[in-house]
């Protein structure tokens, strides 16, 4: 039952803020969608690990040291993406130049 209210919150947050500032200049909508970004790349940081596992899964070699290969690095890429979200979401309502950030990871989808 709590989930609602905070995937509600989620919604109305990435999708109703830039549309209800319809008239605001570019640094507003450059806003949003460092926000979207950031959520998307916390949510979806997960899914780096089994991807790292799987990325390393046709290589040769003993399978029990390309798995473990592949969660290092699938943990790497996690804490990357995560960390980039966060950075993100935390400076998307500061305006200015956005080049200080890194500039992260490529999106997952």
């Amino acid at each position: 039952m709590r989930l609602r209210p905070a995937l509600l919150m989620i919604v109305l947050v990435t999708a109703h803020a830039p549309m209800g500032m319809a008239e605001s200049t570019s640094a507003a909508s450059r806003m949003g969608s460092e926000l979207k970004r950031g959520l998307t790349d916390v949510i979806t940081s997960p899914l780096e690990i089994p991807l790292g596992i799987q990325s390393y899964h046709e290589k040769p070699g003993f399978s029990g040291v390309r798995h473990s290969a592949g969660f290092v690095e699938g943990t790497a890429r996690f804490l990357e993406r995560f960390g980039s979200g966060v950075l993100r979401i935390a400076f998307a309502p500061m305006p200015g130049q956005r080049e200080i950030l890194p500039s992260g990871p490529k999106p997952l989808f």
